[in-house]
């Protein structure tokens, strides 16, 4: 990936916090296996690009009616693309005027470790070895059949097999637009009774995508994420050029912990199986879905309902339905650059939720409004809207714009939220909102600055000590927070292979009713080199300095190919990394990743106790043990002031 695709993907991603298969970059990599066909796609498919604004879809569908695309550079024209969105694309859009069939297979394996060994190794709390393994085979038959399966293991658990995952896609069919047999995810308009693992959070370099959900229906689940994908089989037909109907079925094994009784007390989302208890969560929980989708097309509009049923095998010991039945509509509208769209669900309880959008799209200026609101009870194991909390009763509204002009692009927006639930155990309802303003500033051919104004302002509960009496007693008291990020960002690229990146962040954190006041600040460097067209080099030097953990800076790092890693970092240290990528000949490619933190807040060793034994002539030695730094806790818990990381991954085509 080009330097200049590469930024304009980090932008996307910079808010996620999963060190996974990221869901995007999930697709990014889809989409360069089957590439939008510009010129022979259905207007549908244009539609729930992704990547596409209303205008620019827009666009598209009125100059393809006209004369199809010869080109991408002659596409790249007409839409007035700029020249990082330009290199993005390229690799994910094809201009063939006629059906094509796609061929091809592809394997990604992946390995990493950690040192020093956390506790957990060293005192065989762990079933298994420190070595972190991924591996992935996928086929692509011809344009309506691909195959794939998916081997994962974490440091710590014992089988290189303990989360498996598989699926057979058929697409394009007569009557079948897509079909998926074993592990499959399904991302249904806004979310609320269907949408896979991932969503984006609210980016400040991408306001209104955040809010603009695209979803694409069934596809095959392809990530190492332990957590709410579907083990069955998928459908969407078509019986009529104006009519969809999807049905689903899953029987999936949930990991949960037990009671005494046998009930679940919590449901696990984690996904690790390293020590006896967490092997115990295992699978315990039986879990299965059926539903579908009506959906009527035609022109701008689109309408639908649903229905979905999910039962569990076990009982709960806290307030959660054993069988939960959701009904619900969705709603599209397109006018010119004008997109309405909404979704709204209740359950068997009567509970509610709603979600919906207006979308205003032109060539240098895109703007969102987003209402939702979540009653207490709509609870939903499959839904993902748009929240500040997931699964939690609220309600908000959010504003998101973005604004180009010849040399400087503005990216604003604006959440309010407030809590709905209301329990005994909380005071006020737990209300908030968080602001954001970006300014790129393009100061020269090469050179940008970015600077970025972030802040959030919630409710969140604090102990405080209360006089009874001449007693004081502990209760718990609602505070509002202050959490404030200034960002200043400078991107030189001198040559088309030499990318540098200088950025200095300052963070503010307060309790308004205690008085309590924190900060932090995070500086790096970053040197992307491009050695031909063979190897690519990445360097980053990073300090940084917080008063604790509350005041931590996120640091978004470049990574192996298909990886997201965004780096809490506190105390104060110093973090880098070398990232390698090499293409090989025969279409393969290696990637390597070194990255160590220091922290220098803590000392290397202390005076540490004697240790009296005796020898086999009964004379005691003493000997002096140091008592090293630990880091961490529990089973995680290290000696040292100082973790590495070594990453390396293989990428084989043909």
């Amino acid at each position: 990936m080009s330097l200049q695709a590469q930024t304009f993907l980090e932008k996307l991603t910079e808010g996620q916090t999963t060190v996974t298969e990221d869901f995007l970059l999930e697709t990014y990599e889809e989409f360069k296996q089957k590439p939008l066909r510009i010129n022979v796609d259905s207007n549908y498919k244009i539609k729930n690009f992704p990547f596409f604004n209303q205008d620019q879809t827009n666009k598209i569908l009125r100059l393809r009616l006209e004369k199809q695309f010869e080109s991408f550079n002659e596409f790249a024209l007409k839409l007035e693309l700029e020249e990082d969105f330009q290199e993005f694309l390229e690799p994910i859009l094809t201009f063939q005027k006629r059906e094509t069939q796609f061929f091809g297979t592809n394997f990604r394996s992946r390995i990493s470790q950690e040192q020093p060994k956390n506790k957990g190794f060293k005192n065989d709390a762990f079933a298994g070895s420190e070595l972190k393994s991924y591996n992935r085979f996928e086929t692509v038959l011809n344009e309506k059949i691909s195959i794939g399966f998916l081997l994962d293991k974490d440091a710590g658990e014992d089988s290189f097999q303990d989360f498996r995952s598989f699926y057979l896609s058929i697409e394009n069919y007569p009557f079948v637009k897509k079909a998926v047999l074993g592990n499959y995810k399904f991302e249904h308009s806004q979310g609320l009774i269907w949408w896979g693992p991932y969503i984006l959070t609210k980016l400040s370099s991408a306001p209104v995508l955040s809010g603009n959900r695209k979803a694409r229906g069934i596809s095959p689940y392809r990530s190492a994420g332990e957590s709410n994908e579907f083990l069955g089989g998928a459908s969407t037909f078509l019986p009529h050029d104006n009519f969809e109907i999807t049905f689903l079925y899953s029987d999936v094994k949930r990991d949960a912990t037990a009671t005494d009784d046998g009930k679940v007390s919590s449901i696990s989302v984690s996904g690790l199986h390293r020590t006896e208890s967490e092997i115990l969560k295992k699978d315990f929980l039986g879990e299965k879905m059926f539903g579908g989708n009506l959906t009527f097309r035609k022109a701008n509009l689109e309408f639908g309902a649903s229905f979905s049923q999910t039962d569990y095998s076990k009982e709960f010991d806290f307030e959660k339905s054993e069988s939960l039945k959701l009904f619900g509509t969705n709603y599209t509208y397109d006018f010119e650059n004008l997109s309405f769209s909404g979704e709204t669900a209740f359950n068997q309880n009567g509970k509610n939720g709603t979600v919906n959008t207006l979308t205003l799209s032109s060539e240098n200026f895109n703007t969102i409004w987003v209402y939702r609101r979540y009653e207490e009870g709509f609870e939903n194991p499959h839904g993902l809207p748009f929240a500040e909390s997931f699964l939690k009763a609220e309600e908000g509204f959010y504003w998101g714009n973005s604004v180009r002009f010849s040399t400087t692009k503005i990216h604003l927006f604006t959440d309010i939220f407030r809590s709905l639930e209301v329990s005994s155990s909380e005071l006020l309802p737990q209300n908030g909102k968080e602001f954001s303003l970006e300014i790129e500033q393009k100061i020269h051919q090469k050179a940008k600055i970015t600077t970025r104004l972030k802040s959030s302002f919630k409710e969140r509960k604090i102990t405080e000590e209360v006089a009874v009496g001449d007693f004081f007693r502990e209760t718990e008291v609602s505070s509002e927070t202050e959490r404030t990020n200034l960002r200043l960002q400078f991107d030189f690229t001198p040559k088309p292979k030499i990318a540098l990146r200088t950025r200095f962040e300052k963070l503010f954190w307060e309790v308004k009713r205690s008085g309590e006041k924190e900060d932090g600040i995070l500086i790096y460097q970053d040197l992307k080199l491009d050695f031909h067209k063979r190897v690519s080099v990445n360097l980053r030097g990073i300090f940084f300095e917080t008063d604790s953990f509350e005041s931590r800076i996120y640091e978004y790092e470049r990574d192996l190919p298909g990886v997201l890693r965004n780096v809490p970092l506190s105390g104060r240290g110093v973090r880098t990394y070398i990232l390698t990528k090499i293409k090989l000949p025969y279409k393969t490619n290696l990637s390597f990743k070194f990255a160590k933190t220091f922290r220098t807040d803590l000392e290397e060793e202390k005076t540490g106790k004697d240790f009296v034994e005796f020898n086999e002539s009964g004379e005691a030695e003493i000997t002096r043990f140091p008592e090293k730094v630990i880091q961490g806790s529990g089973n995680g818990e290290f000696y040292g002031s100082s973790k590495e990381l070594f990453s390396v991954q293989l990428d084989f085509e043909f």
